[in-house]
């Protein structure tokens, strides 16, 4: 009997959970070697950032893209950590970048992102998805999405979002040990 309840109660709480703030989608399908690529030309340097689409009036633009900016600079876990900048210095590898697409209804894939594909018109929900990519050289090599109802541009969850996001589009892929990737 308690080994169907303890999973029941994860679950239960896992949805609990997941309405009570921003929420992100594991990224399961990354296979290539992440860390490479990160190492080569995001590690210990400024990386392109792209900020595209905006949830909020269009004045409110240039506030997200800095909202984006600080949060996605004080977050990640490999190391040496990356500085993702909207006007990156000469330290930035040029075909590496980082963007971040905000979404209301439409929904870009991360290699549409990298492609350059502007969003497709969406609808006035409440709920905005966001999609981030780590491009390179044209090719999405990672990817998450994220979801959230913001109340506004000071909404604290939105930061969180972010940071939330980059950790599991910067998560190591353990693709070195030999299983693709596949193991936990």
């Amino acid at each position: 009997m308690r080994r169907v309840l303890f999973p029941l109660c994860l679950v239960v709480v896992g949805l609990l959970a997941a309405c009570s703030g921003p929420r992100v989608a594991p990224n399961t399908g990354r296979t290539t070697f992440l860390e490479g690529f990160y190492q080569y030309g995001a590690g210990g340097r400024d990386l392109a950032l792209e900020v595209r689409g905006n949830p909020f009036a269009p004045a409110d633009k240039p506030a997200l893209d800095a909202l984006v900016e600080s949060a996605a600079d004080q977050s990640g876990i490999l190391r040496p950590p990356t500085r993702p900048r909207l006007q990156p210095g000469d330290s930035a590898k040029p075909n590496y970048k980082l963007v971040v697409q905000f979404s209301r209804g439409g929904l870009l894939l991360a290699q549409d992102l990298c492609d350059g594909r502007p969003d497709a018109a969406g609808n006035h929900d409440s709920e905005v998805t966001v999609v981030m990519a780590f491009c390179v050289s044209g090719r999405a090599v990672s990817d998450a999405t994220g979801w959230i109802s913001p109340t506004s541009l000071n909404d604290p969850d939105l930061p969180l979002l972010i940071k939330r996001m980059e950790l599991e589009l910067f998560r190591p892929d353990n693709s070195l040990d030999g299983s693709g990737g596949n193991t936990p």
